[in-house]
């Protein structure tokens, strides 16, 4: 079992059980130092778990809540400590601010920003574990998961993230639209058309990968500049470019993997000899996940940047909102003088 320890106020790990004793004997953590392990549902001083506790010693445990930070607030609780026969000692609230102040005032404490989304953790927990784990934290519970993302972090993993959720994405995509009949409308065969879907051989399979992969890069970087720019000018946002740019891969990437709700409207639909449905089905899964999707982007970078969703609203909607105001005043001039 591998473990993660915070020390002055930084996480480390992961690490075997053996090699966490053997720092505990050397003194150089002590028994309060925070761990936690996968399956723990929070970090917990060491000494309140089975595995670390002495064997003499009569332990009392209560419920113990971790001390956290958030934007708004700062809250601790305490945590006590094994009581020895005939004496006791408690863990006072001065240590647990100190923990506190050195996590500081945007991020949990002692490297929760470690346990969600998982592909974070990726070289520890494995590339297909931790891409599922990952997708259903973003779509279940982005509140949660983009509120602990990791704001100042590499831009590698998010990239990766979202290039390999786009692939999929675009396949299923490509099925969606592939199993509706052409019978049904001639915009059915025109979007086919377009997307070379005379037959899904290897060769469209090839294109699609090598487009997203070429060209998603340099489109994510523009948007998320083009966003960052209205969270600093609108929301005042202090947060690095990172925290827009890591929100808006994770998001996008877990967002095109809903193409599998179409997918799988358009399959029952047409396996029931019904191509109006079909049709309609498709329409109405790709409607709704276009709108999930959206919702999921605002919530992503409301929380990592820790504003208000109607904020964010307000800065991703105003500025394009204002373009096309513009465009058309612009062209109306442009026909009026004409």
């Amino acid at each position: 079992m591998k473990w993660y320890y915070e020390s002055n106020g930084q996480p480390h790990g992961p690490i075997q059980e053996t090699e966490l004793r053997q720092l505990k004997e050397e003194g150089k953590i002590m028994g309060n130092a925070l761990i936690w392990r996968r399956g723990m549902q929070d970090w917990a001083p060491m000494e309140t778990q089975d595995e670390f506790s002495s064997g003499p010693e009569k332990t009392i445990r209560t419920a113990t809540v971790l001390p956290r930070l958030e934007r708004a607030g700062k809250s601790a609780s305490e945590a006590e400590h094994p009581v020895a026969e005939g004496g006791s000692e408690r863990r006072g609230d001065q240590e647990s601010q100190e923990l506190e102040a050195q996590a500081g005032d945007n991020e949990t404490l002692a490297g929760a920003e470690l346990i969600l989304p998982e592909w974070e953790r990726v070289r520890e927990v494995g590339p297909f574990s931790a891409f599922t784990h990952s997708v259903g934290e973003i779509l279940l519970d982005p509140g949660t998961t983009f509120r602990k993302l990791n704001r100042s972090g590499n831009w590698g993993l998010p990239l990766v993230f979202l290039l390999i959720a786009e692939v999929i994405g675009n396949v299923l995509m490509i099925l969606a639209v592939r199993q509706l009949p052409l019978s049904t409308s001639p915009a059915v065969a025109l979007l086919r058309q377009a997307l070379q879907l005379g037959n899904l051989d290897s060769t469209v399979f090839v294109y699609s990968v090598a487009t997203t992969a070429f060209m998603l890069p340099l489109a994510i970087v523009v948007r998320a500049a083009i966003l960052h720019a209205a969270m600093k000018l609108l929301c005042r946002s202090e947060h690095p470019f990172s925290t827009t740019f890591r929100a808006l891969c994770y998001a996008s990437g877990a967002g095109s993997l809903l193409w599998g709700i179409p997918l799988t409207a358009v399959s029952i639909a047409a396996a029931a000899g019904e191509p109006s449905a079909a049709l309609n089905a498709f329409l109405l899964a790709a409607g709704s996940i276009g709108a999930w999707s959206i919702c999921l982007v605002l919530q992503a970078l409301a929380r990592a940047h820790g504003v208000s969703l109607f904020r964010t609203v307000a800065a991703v909607l105003i500025p394009p909102l204002i373009a096309f105001f513009l465009a058309v005043l612009f062209f109306g001039t442009v026909a009026a003088v004409a």
